[in-house]
């Protein structure tokens, strides 16, 4: 069994690196999360949300250029494609500007309650 504990204390600042099994399928499910309880910087954090954001909306998009059939859509399901990558783009960005929360549930209350439970 393998097992992993927090790391409280360093000797010098750390960044995390944590491994990203992401599929290539722009159109998949994002699950991708920026774990802000790592405290990696924040510029760190806020451009790398912003790559790969802009790597799966320019992907999808590049499908609409070079694959897309005016014969098989209608001006409402390209309307729908457009805004589906906008609201795409604007939740990455409210998630970097700390406007909108991407934490996972269990994580962060785990993490607050090991926050919690330490000494001042």
């Amino acid at each position: 069994m393998h097992r992993v504990t927090p790391v409280t204390e360093a000797k010098e600042d750390r960044i995390s690196f944590i491994v990203s099994f992401t599929t290539t399928d722009v159109f998949a499910q994002d699950n991708t999360r920026t774990v802000k309880f790592t405290k990696d910087p924040e510029n760190i954090m806020a451009w790398e949300m912003a790559k790969h954001t802009a790597w799966r909306v320019g992907g999808q998009l590049d499908y609409l250029i070079d694959e897309s059939d005016p014969n098989q859509m209608d001006p409402q399901a390209f309307a729908d494609y457009l805004n589906e990558s906008a609201a795409k783009l604007q939740r990455a960005a409210n998630i970097i500007l700390d406007l909108e929360d991407d934490a996972v549930g269990h994580v962060d209350a785990a993490f607050k309650t090991q926050k919690s439970a330490e000494p001042d």
